[in-house]
C-alpha cells in the first residue's frame, strides 16, 4: 500500500521504484512522488501542484509528467530542476535512448505526436492515441480509430493492424 499516490507508472524496469501522482497532506495538490518498493519510502520529485501521469525513462534516471496542461521531464531522484518536453498533451512513452517523448491525446483531439528532448515543437504522426515505443524504438504501438496498429519508425512505412476495436494502453513486453 503506497498511502496518497494515484496515477502509479509502471515500475522501472528492475521493479525497485515506482512513480505516481501523490497529495499525502490531503490538499488537493498532486506531485510527483517516488517510492521505493523495497525500503517503504516515498519521496517527492515535483513540487506540483498538479503534476500527474509520469512516465519513467528506460533508463529509469528520468521521469515524464503532465504539469498544468504541459509535458515536463525532471531527473527521477529529483534533482535539477522541470525541463519543458511539450507544450501539449499526455506523456506516454520514451525512446530507448531517451531521446524522443511519445504523447497522447490533446483537447480531445486524438493525435499521435512525438517529441525530441532537444526541442519543445512536438511532431504530429497523425490520428492515434496512447503512443508506445518498442525497447528497440523500431516501431510505435497506438491506438487507431479502428483498433490497435504498430507502425514501422520513425518513417512510418509499414502498418499492421493487431486489434479490432476496443484496445487501449499498448504495452511492449
Amino acid at each position: 500500500d503506497v498511502t496518497g499516490v494515484q496515477t502509479c507508472a509502471l515500475p522501472i524496469s528492475d521493479g525497485t521504484m515506482l512513480a505516481g501522482s501523490c497529495d499525502p497532506s490531503n490538499s488537493g495538490k498532486l506531485a510527483i512522488c517516488v517510492h521505493n518498493l523495497a525500503r517503504g519510502v516515498t519521496a517527492h520529485v515535483t513540487a506540483g501542484p498538479n503534476d500527474r501521469f509520469p512516465v519513467w525513462s528506460h533508463d529509469g534516471h528520468a521521469i515524464a509528467y503532465l504539469s498544468n496542461g504541459a509535458i515536463y521531464h525532471i531527473r527521477a531522484d529529483g534533482s535539477g530542476s522541470p525541463a519543458l518536453a511539450a507544450d501539449r498533451g499526455i506523456p506516454t512513452g520514451w525512446s530507448a535512448d531517451g531521446r524522443i517523448l511519445s504523447f497522447g491525446t490533446h483537447e480531445g483531439v486524438v493525435s499521435l505526436p512525438v517529441t525530441a528532448m532537444t526541442t519543445t515543437v512536438p511532431l504530429d504522426l497523425g490520428p492515434g492515441a496512447e503512443g508506445q515505443l518498442s525497447p528497440d524504438s523500431n516501431w510505435l504501438a497506438y491506438i487507431a480509430p479502428d483498433g490497435l496498429s504498430i507502425k514501422r519508425f520513425p518513417n512510418l512505412s509499414e502498418h499492421v493492424q493487431v486489434t479490432g476495436y476496443g484496445a487501449s494502453q499498448p504495452r511492449w513486453s
